[in-house]
């Protein structure tokens, strides 16, 4: 129950009673007015403008319950230089899923909403499970801030083990003399790693440089296997392979790959390697450059750049 009083003191809580207040924003200033104070809106609006919010072209999306706690949100991030693309108060709506999902478009790690204090809306939540974007929420701004950085740094990660597994290895192997089961469609060999490990999906070329096939399936003792590493013999079923037209008895194919690859093979597992992986990876090289580019694989860029870029310049350099 509320009482009538003519005055309050501070960190009281106060029900107002006044006309034309349903678009207040939680937080702005109150001051108390008579007929004749024509300055008084100047000085309200003064005030808010004081409240300085700097925004970017790319960044997170901000949302406080009030004036003062978005700013010291938005002073948390910016210590942190954490870009914003927009700093807003009043709870989490579709517009804001919308744009948040804009900016993961952009940048994954920006593609979030930090909200203090604040609830989802109705329709923003079925906007949000309709899109790959992430929500912070919580009632006290430090931990909200540590829970972002904690998951742009684990996201990191993650991107860091999507690209290794995406990176093409070095990989040879040697076709089994006398082991040829069917000649095509697909064409199936017994086959021997020579060196690395070879993954269903592969694609073979010769020591020409020439398209052979790919690896469709791979089986041992009648055990389907996905991926299969050197001294291992196994049956290769290689498609669009036909024997004695693109390979014979006892050939060696590689695993092969583009120049980027290459690249990122050299940078990212250099020292991971095995020899004969290393081996393998030269003698491909040379193989590129006899058949598709005497400069293929030459490092021509002045890699020294590479010392000054952060960890996002230098993913994007690959």
């Amino acid at each position: 129950m509320f009482e009538d009083v003519d005055q309050i003191v501070a960190a009281a809580g106060v029900k107002i009673v006044a006309p034309k207040v349903d678009d207040v924003v939680s937080g702005s200033p109150l001051k108390v007015a008579n007929d004749n104070d024509l300055r008084i809106e100047e000085d309200l609006l003064s005030e808010v403008d004081n409240i300085r919010i700097q925004t970017n072209d790319i960044g997170i999306i901000v949302k406080a319950d009030t004036l003062g706690s978005l700013e010291a949100l938005v002073n948390i991030l910016d210590q942190k230089d954490i870009p914003i693309k927009s700093a807003e108060i009043g709870d989490i709506s579709r517009r804001d899923i919308i744009n948040a999902s804009i900016m993961y478009e952009e940048d994954s790690k920006y593609g979030v909403i930090v909200a203090f204090n604040v609830n989802i809306l109705p329709s923003a939540e079925e906007e949000l499970n309709d899109q790959n974007i992430q929500v912070f929420q919580d009632s006290v701004i430090y931990q909200l801030t540590e829970d972002y950085m904690e998951w742009v740094t684990n996201a990191k990660e993650r991107q860091k083990k999507e690209r290794l597994q995406s990176i093409i290895r070095p990989s040879s192997i040697r076709i089994i003399p006398k082991l040829v089961f069917r000649n095509s469609k697909p064409a199936i060999a017994g086959v021997e790693i020579m060196s690395g490990i070879i993954e269903k999906g592969a694609t073979l070329i010769n020591d020409r440089g020439m398209y052979i096939g790919r690896v469709e399936s791979m089986e041992d003792n009648g055990e389907s296997l996905p991926k299969s590493s050197r001294g291992s013999k196994v049956a290769m079923a290689i498609a669009d392979a036909t024997f004695e037209k693109d390979f014979e008895e006892g050939d060696v194919l590689y695993v092969d790959m583009d120049e980027r690859n290459y690249m990122a093979v050299l940078n990212e597992l250099g020292d991971k390697m095995l020899d004969d992986e290393l081996l393998t990876l030269e003698e491909l090289k040379e193989i590129k450059q006899q058949t598709e580019d005497p400069n293929w694989g030459v490092l021509n860029t002045d890699w020294s750049e590479l010392d000054t870029l952060d960890e996002d310049e230098y993913e994007d350099f690959y």
